[in-house]
């Protein structure tokens, strides 16, 4: 179990936050939703142009040969990711499930959540992957995705992360 599960939505998007609401009642999920950082605010827009027009340092940004956080809409999903990270700090939170607002849920989420939760890999782990975007991986070799892979992950919609992982997550989504 977690301490809380918040769900990051953009406020123009009432249709994904509706559909969230729905499959967490459903599964009898309490839920907290999170504003999400649009990045085609003129704000926030001009704050990610000035990085990309920066000079990169990054090993990944160099490997890239472009700025990380390409798009303005990665920028606002990376800055929405601080925000949600700082404030589980804030409250003193011993872990936390993060989902988009685009999660579909395995029909046995629920029996598979308690049945993961009570091994010693979960316990032991400080992020847990509950779904994500796959780059050139042979789908064969998901059951060890989060320790061999772990640079071939495009995307999060849902992970859970314990408080020993929070500050080294938030440092390294700190650009």
């Amino acid at each position: 179990s977690v301490d809380e599960v918040v769900v990051i939505n953009l406020e123009s998007r009432k249709d994904k936050k509706q559909k969230m609401k729905a499959q967490l009642d459903n599964l009898d999920i309490e839920h907290t939703f999170f504003k999400a950082v649009d990045g085609r605010e003129d704000s926030v827009y001009k704050e990610w142009f000035k990085h990309v027009k920066h000079k990169r340092y990054s090993a990944i940004e160099a490997k890239l040969n472009r700025p990380e956080l390409y798009y303005c809409g990665a920028w606002g999903y990376n800055e929405t990711y601080i925000q949600v990270l700082e404030y589980a700090i804030k409250e003193g939170l011993n872990s936390i499930a993060l989902f988009d607002d685009d999660v579909y849920f395995h029909k046995d989420f629920t029996n598979l959540m308690q049945n993961y939760s009570s091994t010693e890999e979960y316990k032991n782990a400080e992020l847990i992957y509950l779904g994500c975007r796959l780059q050139d991986i042979d789908r064969s070799t998901l059951p060890s995705l989060i320790t061999e892979y772990p640079n071939k992950v495009l995307g999060s919609y849902g992970i859970i992360l314990k408080s020993s992982a929070f500050s080294k997550v938030l440092n390294r989504l700190k650009l």
